[in-house]
């Protein structure tokens, strides 16, 4: 039997919340409605902004992919600023 090989994506962003209650959970709530499985976060303070946070996350998927692109402009309208960093392949399984 043949098997079909599949690329893997991984897209990196960066984004900055304000410091309230909810923030993180308003923001990530479009890769839970559009099934994007984040694979990383990490979580820094701005160094220039008291009380802000940024935020590194790692997502599957192509940037370009449409759920992708409607995950990033809800999560947008829900951050301070977000920058796509880019997709790159992860393997081939």
């Amino acid at each position: 039997m043949a098997t079909q090989k599949k690329e893997c994506y991984r897209t990196s962003i960066v984004f900055s919340l304000k410091d309230k209650v909810g923030a993180l959970l308003s923001a990530l709530k479009s890769f839970k409605k559009y099934r994007i499985n984040l694979t990383r976060i990490v979580s820094r303070p701005d160094i220039n902004k008291e009380w802000e946070y940024i935020f590194f996350i790692e997502i599957e998927g192509k940037k370009d992919s449409p759920n992708v692109k409607k995950a990033l402009s809800e999560l947008k309208s829900n951050t301070c600023s977000i920058y796509v960093l880019g997709t790159y392949p992860l393997k081939i399984v």
